[in-house]
């Protein structure tokens, strides 16, 4: 498809502005959990080096140590671009870490999340300027039987089918840039026997959007040519805008098409 690009990790929804945050990162382990009283957000107290998003316990990591250690630490500076900010936001997003992460940039809090498979993203745009920036995260995982694990073993040795933990960030991490007013998710439900593709989108959008309007136009399209074009109303639903709507496609066999989606507030 038109759309990929190498190592987005979000092929559904592409956007151009983006930075993949993955390589190397600082990192330490905190085995006595003393890192957020001595306030390693601040002054990072780490001594060694992780190759992201691999987690400690695998050899791609660069570490392959299978101990269990309840609580990691990453750093990371990254350049943002200051004119960006101007008229965009800059999120920061993890698509996957295990188990209980809480971040911090430039010395700031900027949020935490519990879980060990969704996607999750901040809003970091008021905590970096132009130039050089810091984001630290503290990740705390467990041996608890009660904590969802897949296959991850919950004592010190393999057994059975159970293998080796998964600690900390095990998936991409990246930041983009984003419109003030942007989409948020676009969820795609096909209907093969009547050719048709709904569409329901969920935006983010600013403080006086709701009186002058949103408009979504999807396009779809089968090798470059325009088949299908469909322009969506908003409705307000609880703090979030959501557009529904159906655009017709056209289906050939196994191959694809390409869709093409434009926010534009209405004057």
């Amino acid at each position: 498809m038109k759309c990929y690009k190498k190592d987005y990790p979000r092929p559904q929804f592409v956007r151009d502005n983006w930075q993949n945050l993955n390589g190397v990162w600082d990192f330490g382990f905190d085995d006595e959990n003393e890192g957020e009283k001595e306030c390693w957000f601040e002054k990072f107290q780490g001594d060694r080096t992780i190759q992201v998003p691999f987690t400690y316990e695998t050899k791609l990591s660069g570490i392959q140590d299978e101990t269990m250690h309840k609580v990691v630490w990453y750093r990371k500076k990254i350049q943002v671009d200051g004119s960006c900010l101007q008229e965009k936001c800059l999120l920061l997003h993890f698509e996957g870490s295990d188990f209980f992460m809480k971040v911090w940039v430039n010395g700031q809090y900027a949020g935490c999340h519990r879980g060990g498979y969704a996607r999750f993203s901040f809003d970091i745009t008021n905590l970096v300027s132009d130039g050089e920036n810091e984001i630290t995260v503290r990740v705390e995982d467990s041996f608890d039987m009660q904590q969802p694990r897949g296959k991850q073993r919950w004592i010190n040795e393999n057994f059975g089918c159970w293998y080796a933990d998964t600690t900390g960030i095990w998936k991409t991490v990246w930041g983009e840039y984003v419109p003030q007013t942007c989409i948020a998710n676009i969820k795609m439900t096909p209907d093969m026997d009547n050719d048709v593709l709904e569409l329901e989108y969920t935006m983010d959008a600013g403080e006086g959007v709701a009186d002058s309007g949103l408009e979504v136009e999807a396009e779809i399209s089968y090798k470059g040519v325009t088949t299908s074009t469909s322009a969506l109303a908003q409705e307000l639903l609880e703090s979030d805008y959501q557009v529904q709507g159906t655009a017709y496609f056209t289906y050939e066999g196994e191959k694809l098409t390409d869709r093409r989606d434009r926010m534009e507030s209405e004057q």
